[in-house]
């Protein structure tokens, strides 16, 4: 149960659903703008314990997306199912709308109204109609953006075939986009300049993963195999520069290069011996 305080805290960060609209017997609150990342807790949806018509009330409670109430409920068993199907049929849309894939607009467009259990097809046209998780657009717009508050490491100072970008302000991590893997992100062809439509995720860890399924990549595998290496050199580098422990200057200083010479790897420490290729 929400205290009053806490409550109307948690409500501003929340769209209102009211029952004329959802067909439900109580009103409904909808995150709409990541609120469970900032609040750290799992996705959620808060709905009145009470009848009231407005808004105002001190009495809530709150259901996870698998059904299970969070908090003291005085509502019949009847109304809770209700909430519980109503859940379950927009499950896909409360997801999107949480994750600000889509606005509120755009819900009340696909929301399958009332508690009772929608049928498969309904639901199948929901998911046809909410968006794509990301247009090509979008994805041009968030490199824009990783470049802009991500760090680029040009192939000139690493000696890879391809810049990377580093994360060295925390953003990456406070997005929560990869949850708890650590990434660095590189870019996908040998282009000296920065194409923002082909820079590809790579999980810093011993054996470094690809992050995106079937990714368009001009490079060849040697070529992936020095970028894995270089992120095997240096993980705790990256993972001290990704945790802001070190800043970039510190990062380049202590960074290891890795060069392949008739298959034999060296590695060399940039700033003492310059490695060539």
């Amino acid at each position: 149960m929400f205290n009053k305080d806490s409550g109307s805290k948690h409500l501003d960060e929340m769209v209102t659903i009211h029952k004329k609209e959802s067909d439900l017997s109580v009103n409904i609150y909808l995150d709409d703008s990541l609120s469970y990342k900032r609040r750290k807790h799992a996705k959620q949806i808060i709905f009145q314990t009470d009848y009231a018509d407005k808004p105002i009330t001190n009495t809530f409670a709150s259901m996870n997306f698998t059904g299970e109430l969070i908090g003291t409920n005085s509502l019949p068993n009847e109304d809770i199912t209700k909430i519980r199907n109503f859940v379950k049929n927009n499950l896909a849309a409360i997801e999107s709308l949480a994750d600000m894939d889509i606005g509120i607009v755009d819900f009340l467009k696909v929301m399958i109204p009332g508690g009772n259990p929608a049928t498969e097809e309904a639901k199948k046209n929901q998911l046809i109609s909410l968006p794509a998780l990301m247009t090509e657009q979008e994805n041009i717009a968030e490199n824009i953006k990783i470049i802009e508050t991500g760090t680029c490491l040009h192939k000139k100072r690493t000696k890879l075939p391809a810049n990377i970008f580093l994360d060295d302000t925390g953003n990456w991590t406070q997005s929560g986009q990869w949850g708890h893997c650590k990434i660095i992100k590189f870019q996908a062809d040998n282009d000296h300049m920065t194409q923002t439509n082909i820079i590809i995720p790579m999980s810093i860890d011993e054996n470094p993963q690809i992050l995106i399924d079937n990714p368009e990549i001009s490079l060849i595998p040697s070529e992936i195999e020095q970028i894995k290496t270089f992120v095997r050199n240096n993980k705790d580098l990256l993972l001290q520069l990704d945790a802001l422990e070190i800043d970039f200057f510190d990062f380049m200083e202590k960074m290891r290069l890795s060069c392949y010479i008739s298959g034999i790897k060296f590695h060399l420490v940039h700033f003492v011996f310059p490695c060539y290729v």
